[in-house]
């Protein structure tokens, strides 16, 4: 699939959908009737950072649950506590797993679920250009069945990203991934 600002090799029945983003290029793609990925190739795209839904402090560990007085509007939300620190492996909190390779001359945070089909699995670039002078990008999906986990794996090792300076896009001005977002080039 070629996107303009990048391109990936994926299963011929993979199908993008356009999504309208502020300040970046996003997208979605489907994989099939049940699983779908999204992207985000900006500034600010997400580093796949996973949310346990626990508060750790020094000494113990708290979930956030809803508050079920519902005459309380000020805390939705309340602590309430789980475990004390020390008698709690807190690696096995997280669904998922992440890793560091290349691909394509550039560094990249692979995450994948411990589990198959319970968590994210997905890849973040801190950076899009080998000389740090790029934009970030993830793209991810959640609790994706086990045959298109690997599918996706496969394919986000083919990532590539254009180098803007040498496209038809570049007058000076780009105008970011064709969303209307202008930063000077």
């Amino acid at each position: 699939m070629d996107f303009g600002a990048f391109s990936m090799k994926t299963p011929e029945n993979w199908t993008y959908i356009k999504q309208r983003g502020i300040d970046s290029f996003v997208g979605k793609i489907a994989l099939d009737k049940n699983d779908t990925l999204q992207f985000d190739y900006g500034l600010y795209s997400n580093s796949l950072e996973e949310d346990l839904g626990y508060i750790i402090t020094k000494d113990s560990v708290f979930t956030y649950e809803e508050n079920e007085n519902k005459n309380d509007t000020i805390n939705r939300y309340v602590q309430k506590f789980y475990a004390k620190r020390d008698t709690l492996v807190l690696e096995k909190l997280y669904k998922t797993e992440f890793s560091f390779e290349v691909i394509n001359n550039l560094r990249a945070k692979i995450v994948k679920p411990k589990k198959s089909g319970i968590g994210l699995t997905g890849v973040y670039f801190e950076n899009t250009k080998p000389n740090g002078k790029g934009m970030r990008f993830q793209i991810s999906g959640n609790n994706l069945s086990d045959a298109n986990e690997k599918e996706f794996l496969k394919a986000i090792r083919s990532l590539k990203f254009r180098d803007w300076k040498s496209t038809s896009h570049n007058t000076g001005f780009a105008l970011l991934l064709g969303l209307g977002f202008i930063w000077k080039v």
